[in-house]
C-alpha cells in the first residue's frame, strides 16, 4: 500500500511538471570548485515550482530547540532528496526514488528525526507555499523560521498518531526577498520497517512556490489522487454485485454451499477496499487501526482460496487444504506479531528483517497455492480449468505481486493520467470474473433445473397413471378419495381395489422422504400392489410378501402401509405396518401399528378381524393432515382430526390446508350403503 501511494504521488509530482523548475529561472548560491557545503540554498521563483532536494541536514533525535532558526546544525548529517540515477524502487522497480533513511546510514531506525534547510527566496513581493509529497514516512510538523505553520498527524499522542500520507500544502509566513528556515520534524512508527526496504523520512524532495501557483499544482496533485482511489471504487461495486448474485443463487439452492462462502469472500473483499479507502482518503484510520489491514489482507485471501477449493470439489487434496489453511493462519499471526513486537520495542529495533522475510516467505507460498490449485484443476478438468485461470492468476498476483517486478513487468500503468496497479488490476479482474463465473454456473445450474422439472413432470405423469384419480364404483359402498401432494410429487400412495368376491381392497400408505426418490419408490410399491392383489391373498400374507421384496430397495428408507380387505356383508380384515390407524365413524380404531416396510425382511404381519355396519363410515389417512402446522409450530393433531372424519373428504382437508402443509395429504372416504 505504501508503494501504491509513493506512486500516486509520482505520478502527480511529473503532472505538475515539478521538473520543469529549472527552466523557472532558478539560481542557486554560487559554488567554488572546493567541496565545502553552501550556508544557504538561494532560488528564484516563477511560475514553476521550485523542488528543494537541498543538500538538507539531518539528525535522528528530537529537541524542540532543533526547530529555531538559529541552531547551529553544521555537524548534522547531509542528505540530498535528489533520486539517484541508479536508483531504483525496491517495491516497483522503477527509477525516480529517494531512499529514506534507513538507507544513508540509520538503518532499522523508527522513531524522531529532523530535517533542515536554509533558502534565500526571490519571489517577487508574492506569499509563498510549501508543498509536500505524499511519499513520506509518516507523521511531519513543519517549522519556517522556528514557527509551526502546520503538519501531518496528531503529535499531542505519545508517540504520535500517523495515518497513510497524502500531498499537503502550507503556506509560509516569510515575504519576498527573505531567508526562510524550514525545520521538519518527523516521526516514522516502527510498522513502517516492515513495509518498504528503506522506509524513514522524505522520499521525495518538498516544493517551493508562489501560494496561487502552489495551489494550482496542489490541485492536480488531489485530482490525480483522486482518480487513482477513485478508481477502487469499481472492484468495491463489482464484488457487492458478486455477494449479491452469489448469496442470490444459494436461495434459491440451499444445497450448494459453494454460493454462500463465494458471497461471504466477496463481502469480505468489499469491507477490507472500503477499509483502505478510508485509511488512504481519510484520517478515521490511523495505526491503532492498521494493524487489521494485514490481517484483513490475510483473512480474505484464506476466504478466497476455500471458495476456489470448494468451487471445484477438491475435497480429496486434503493436503491442499491443509497447506491453505496454515499458511494463512501463519500469515494472520505473523501480521499481528509484527506489529505488536514493535509496538513495544525500544529504537533501534534489529528484529523486523527477520519478522519481515518471514512473512514476505508465507506470502510467497500463499500465492502459489492458487497456481497449484490450478495446476490440479487442470489435470482432471481442463475446460473448467482454463475458464478459471484468470482468476486464480489474479489472485495470486494480488497475494504477493513481487514476482512481476522479478519478471520486469511494471506494476504500475498510467492510462489518461489514472493510475493503475497491479493489484488494483488484479482485484478488478477477480471481481469482474467472479461475475462471469457466476453467470455460467447460473446458467448451468438453470439447465440442470430444467432437466430436474422435465423429469418431475414425467415422474408426475407416472405417479398419476398409478394412483386412482376417480372414486371407485362398486356395489354396496360409496368410495371417495382425495390426494394433494405437497409438491409435483409425493410419496403418499393408495390403491382402491375389486375383490372376487363383490368386496374392496383398500391400501393407504407413506414413504418416508420427499421428492424424485419417493415418488419413484412410490412407482415401485403400487407396481408390487397390483401383482399381489391379483393373487387374492389375505392384507397380512400380502404385508409380508411386498416387506420381503421391498428390503434391500428403500436405500435406506421405509414407508408405511395399511391394508383392508373389505367384504360385501361388512366384515374386514386389516393388517398394518407402522401406519395411522383408520376412523370409523369419528372414532380411532384399534389396530396393531407393526413394523413399517422395508426395515426387517423377515417379519410376518399378523392381521385383526372387525366389522362395519351398514350406514357406516371408514375413513384412511395419512399424517400429512394430523401432522400439519399453523404459524405458531402448533400440530393440527389428532383430536381435531377425529370430528372431521364424519364429514366429507373436502371438509377434511381444508382445515389442515389452513395449517402449513409439510407433507402430502391422501384420504379415503368409504361408506357402507344400507340395503
Amino acid at each position: 500500500m505504501k508503494n501504491l501511494l509513493r506512486w500516486t504521488v509520482t505520478g502527480a509530482w511529473a503532472l505538475c511538471g515539478l521538473c520543469g523548475a529549472v527552466s523557472a529561472g532558478q539560481t542557486r548560491a554560487p559554488r567554488s570548485s572546493a567541496p565545502e557545503t553552501p550556508a544557504y540554498v538561494s532560488i528564484k521563483l516563477g511560475s514553476a515550482l521550485e523542488a528543494l532536494p537541498g543538500p538538507w541536514r539531518f539528525k535522528t533525535g528530537d529537541d524542540p530547540a532543533w526547530a529555531q532558526p538559529g541552531f547551529p546544525d553544521a555537524d548534522w548529517q547531509l542528505v540530498n532528496l535528489t533520486p539517484p540515477s541508479d536508483s531504483v524502487d525496491p517495491g516497483l522497480g522503477s527509477s525516480g526514488y529517494t531512499p529514506g533513511w534507513t538507507a544513508q546510514g540509520h538503518p532499522q531506525y523508527a522513531g524522531f528525526a529532523w530535517y533542515r534547510l536554509r533558502v534565500r527566496i526571490d519571489a517577487g513581493g508574492k506569499r509563498l507555499a510549501l508543498l509536500m509529497p505524499a511519499d513520506v514516512d509518516d507523521a511531519y510538523q513543519i517549522y519556517a523560521n522556528g514557527r509551526l505553520i502546520g503538519g501531518f498527524g496528531d503529535f499531542s499522542k505519545r508517540p504520535p498518531r500517523t495515518y497513510y500520507s497524502r500531498p499537503q500544502i502550507f503556506r509560509l509566513p516569510a515575504s519576498a526577498d527573505s531567508m526562510v528556515v524550514l525545520a521538519l520534524r518527523f516521526y516514522m512508527r516502527p510498522a513502517s520497517l516492515l513495509e518498504d526496504p528503506t522506509p524513514g523520512g522524505l522520499h521525495a524532495p518538498p516544493a517551493l512556490g508562489i501560494a496561487q501557483t502552489t495551489g494550482a499544482y496542489f490541485q492536480l496533485t488531489r485530482d490525480a489522487y483522486a482518480r487513482t482511489y477513485g478508481f477502487y471504487l469499481l472492484p468495491v461495486l463489482f464484488f457487492f454485485l458478486a455477494a449479491i448474485a452469489a448469496f442470490t443463487l444459494f436461495f434459491l439452492d440451499r444445497s450448494q454451499k459453494v454460493f454462500f462462502w463465494l458471497g461471504s469472500a466477496a463481502l469480505l473483499n468489499v469491507a477490507y477496499l472500503v477499509f483502505v479507502l478510508l485509511a488512504i482518503l481519510t484520517t478515521a484510520v490511523d495505526d491503532r487501526l492498521l494493524v487489521l489491514r494485514p490481517i484483513l489482507l490475510a483473512i480474505v485471501l484464506w476466504t478466497w482460496l476455500l471458495v476456489w477449493w470448494s468451487w471445484f470439489d477438491l475435497a480429496r487434496q486434503r493436503w491442499l487444504l491443509r497447506l491453505i489453511n496454515g499458511f494463512s493462519i501463519a500469515a494472520i499471526v505473523l501480521a499481528w506479531l509484527q506489529h505488536a513486537l514493535l509496538g513495544r520495542t525500544m529504537y533501534p529495533y534489529e528484529g523486523a528483517g527477520v519478522l519481515g522475510l518471514t512473512g514476505r516467505a508465507v506470502h510467497l507460498i500463499l500465492s502459489l497455492l492458487p497456481l497449484a490449485m490450478l495446476w490440479l484443476i487442470l489435470r482432471t478438468r481442463q475446460r473448467d480449468g482454463w475458464i478459471v485461470a484468470p482468476a486464480l492468476v489474479l489472485l495470486s498476483v494480488s497475494i504477493y505481486p513481487e514476482p512481476l517486478v522479478w519478471l520486469h513487468i511494471p506494476l504500475l500503468w498510467f492510462i489518461h493520467g489514472v493510475q493503475i496497479s497491479s493489484r488494483l488490476a488484479a482485484e478488478l479482474g477477480i471481481s469482474m470474473w467472479v461475475i462471469l463465473l457466476l453467470l455460467l454456473r447460473f446458467q448451468r445450474s438453470q439447465r440442470v433445473q430444467q432437466q430436474l422439472q422435465m423429469e418431475m413432470r414425467q415422474a408426475q405423469q407416472v405417479q398419476h397413471t398409478l394412483l386412482p384419480d376417480a372414486p371407485a364404483t362398486l356395489p354396496g359402498f360409496h368410495v371417495e378419495s382425495l390426494y394433494r401432494p405437497a409438491a409435483e410429487v409425493g410419496g403418499d400412495f393408495f390403491q382402491i381395489l375389486p375383490s372376487v368376491d363383490g368386496g374392496l381392497l383398500v391400501v393407504i400408505g407413506d414413504v418416508n422422504g420427499k421428492g424424485l426418490r419417493a415418488a419413484m419408490l412410490v412407482s415401485l410399491i403400487v407396481g408390487m400392489l397390483r401383482t399381489f392383489a391379483e393373487r387374492d391373498l389375505e392384507p397380512g400374507e400380502l404385508l409380508t410378501g411386498m416387506n420381503r421384496r421391498l428390503c434391500g430397495r428403500m436405500e435406506g428408507g421405509f414407508a408405511t402401509c395399511l391394508c383392508a380387505r373389505i367384504c360385501p356383508d361388512g366384515s374386514m380384515m386389516i393388517a398394518n405396518a407402522g401406519h395411522l390407524a383408520p376412523y370409523l365413524d369419528g372414532q380411532e380404531m384399534e389396530v396393531p401399528a407393526g413394523l413399517p416396510l422395508g426395515i426387517v425382511a423377515s417379519l410376518e404381519y399378523g392381521q385383526q378381524k372387525s366389522f362395519i355396519p351398514a350406514g357406516s363410515v371408514l375413513v384412511f389417512l395419512t399424517d400429512g393432515i394430523v401432522e400439519a402446522r399453523n404459524r405458531k409450530g402448533e400440530i393440527f393433531s389428532f383430536e381435531r382430526t377425529a370430528p372431521l372424519t364424519r364429514k366429507s373428504l373436502q371438509e377434511i382437508a381444508s382445515p389442515a390446508q389452513g395449517f402449513h402443509q409439510d407433507d402430502d395429504v391422501t384420504a379415503i372416504r368409504i361408506q357402507r350403503e344400507i340395503a
